[in-house]
Formats: C-alpha cells, sequence, structure tokens
C-alpha cells in the first residue's frame, strides 16, 4: 500500500519548499496540509525548466515542523522521504532536507499532487508559472 505513494513523492526529490497551506472543513474539522513546492525537470544543455505544485495531505496531523535557523536564506530542498504504515489507513510522512535544521513529519489519510505544468527553458532559475492551473 505505501508503493501507491512513490510516484507522488518521486518528483519531491531535491524539489525546492516554498512554504505550506493549511485548509480545514468547518463542518468536519479534517485538515488538509498543503506543501507548495518548486519542481526541478531535467537540467539539459544549460537550461532550466521549472514547475510550481502542490503536494496536498488529506485528513492530515502535523507530528513536527520546525526550522531552528535559516542560513540558506529560505532555500530549503527536499533530499529524501520515509513511509511508515500507521494506524487505520494512515501513513506517516518523514522529510529529510537538505538543512538538517528543518524537519517535517505528517500523518494524513491520502497524499495527492497539483502540478502547474512546465514553464519555458531559461537559464533563469526564477521562471513565471502559470499559478491558474494548480487551483482548478
Amino acid at each position: 500500500m505505501i508503493s501507491k505513494y512513490d510516484d507522488v513523492l518521486g518528483v519531491l526529490h531535491d524539489a525546492r519548499f516554498y512554504g505550506f497551506l493549511l485548509d480545514s472543513n468547518p463542518k468536519t474539522f479534517n485538515l488538509n496540509v498543503l506543501l507548495y513546492i518548486h519542481i526541478f525537470s531535467n537540467f539539459e544543455s544549460g537550461k532550466y525548466s521549472l514547475e510550481k505544485g502542490l503536494v496536498i495531505f488529506e485528513n492530515s496531523v502535523i507530528n513536527r515542523f520546525t526550522i531552528t535557523d535559516d542560513l540558506s536564506s529560505g532555500q530549503f530542498y527536499i533530499t529524501d522521504y520515509d513511509i511508515e504504515d500507521s494506524d487505520n489507513n494512515r501513513f506517516k510522512f518523514t522529510f529529510f532536507f537538505n538543512n538538517p535544521s528543518m524537519e517535517l513529519v505528517l500523518t494524513a489519510g491520502n497524499i495527492k499532487i497539483t502540478r502547474a505544468g512546465f514553464s519555458e527553458e531559461n537559464d533563469e532559475q526564477f521562471l513565471p508559472t502559470n499559478w491558474i492551473k494548480l487551483l482548478d
């Protein structure tokens, strides 16, 4: 069952972590945690092709989220992740970053990713992205 998340999480390797959003349902009190990320495509011939995305953890709980220093000026990259099976069809997701001062551990019932589509290739890392595709 854990392997079904490998396709979703596989795109997160070396993704730049920009922040997160919380979305709660006032009727059920369920919490969705959304990670805002920048996905890097293959770096070919000195050009970048970047894509923004939202990773949505449905019916989730934040177990641990800490940033003890920001010596890298907000340039946090997801280097690895670990998934553990919890009780009641829930999974614990532990993320590892390029900076050990940042920790993120979530428990969620399901996870999905929304991607904006690649922008043009360019020498510049910070390319514009069509945000509307993330919100459809």
